[in-house]
């Protein structure tokens, strides 16, 4: 007998080979792993993370790409079937750590071999490599639109909760409703979300690309890292990182708050603008 998934030939009573079902352990560790990024890659412009890289937890999430629920929601459904199959059937192995996508995933990890006698194995390892796909997909491309919060215009039935995008790229001062219609001025809708996310936390490259697109405020990596040091912004945390060679390294995070802060500083003070555009230009040479 061969294996439906591979064409390997496949020893005692089992529907996939051993090396289908590694590979189905390695999808799931893979799913957990972006799971466990979903608030962050929300925030994020794009990554370059590879499986392996690190994150932090944001304590207001700034739902930036709207694409990570779309595309997370149908993983977490499936994989919840899934499960639910190993629950009821499968000899007791363990309890889940939790209700969410990573705790899923990684549960499922220890019934692959069960899955691998089962006839429907094929069917669960090809949906968990469909949906490690999607998931790769989702974090090697940048959205193509932003989200910049709830209409919440007034209607017979209460607020309105469409959400409210714009194209990348091409933010207009004012934004439509595609439900109710009703018009939002994109610069208060801006000073909104600002206030929400003072004490959120990235890179300085993340917070650059935030603060343009999200809040219409120019600020380069090179001029955080200047604020950095200068002593204007301080350091809260770090997030380990790895590039697509595998190799690691260790990224300084800011608070978003302390860098509008730091701007604002610098707007009434020109010695400061002065000697921060000395440090920039170090930061070129260098």
């Amino acid at each position: 007998m061969t294996c439906p998934l591979c064409s390997r030939a496949i020893s005692g009573d089992a529907f996939v080979c051993r090396e289908c079902t590694k590979t189905a352990k390695a999808n799931l560790a893979s799913i957990a792993t972006f799971a466990d990024w979903a608030d962050g890659k929300r925030a994020r412009m794009g990554s370059a993370w590879s499986i392996g890289g690190g994150s932090r937890g944001t304590e207001t999430p700034m739902p930036f790409d709207p694409r990570v629920t779309l595309v997370l929601k149908p993983v977490h459904n499936d994989l919840t079937g899934w499960a639910r199959i190993a629950w009821d059937d499968a000899p007791s192995l363990s309890d889940p750590a939790g209700t969410a996508t990573a705790d899923i995933a990684r549960w499922l990890v220890t019934y692959c071999d069960w899955f691998a006698t089962r006839q429907d194995g094929v069917d669960a390892f090809t949906a968990w490599q469909r949906s490690n796909e999607s998931l790769e997909q989702l974090y090697d491309s940048p959205p193509e639109k932003v989200y910049l919060g709830r209409c919440n215009a007034s209607t017979d039935f209460g607020p309105c909760s469409e959400s409210l995008y714009a194209e990348v790229g091409s933010v207009p001062s004012h934004l439509e409703c595609p439900h109710c219609g009703a018009t939002t001025v994109t610069d208060d809708r801006r000073a909104e979300l600002a206030e929400g996310v003072e004490n959120y936390s990235g890179t300085a490259r993340e917070l650059s690309r935030l603060l343009k697109l999200v809040l219409g405020e120019d600020a380069s990596p090179k001029m955080l890292w200047a604020y950095a040091r200068h002593g204007l912004i301080a350091q809260h945390g770090m997030r380990v990182e790895w590039d697509t060679l595998g190799r690691k390294r260790e990224v300084p995070t800011y608070r978003i708050g302390d860098v509008r802060q730091a701007a604002r500083i610098l707007a009434s003070d020109d010695e400061q603008r002065k000697t921060i555009r000395r440090i920039m230009r170090g930061i070129v040479a260098a």
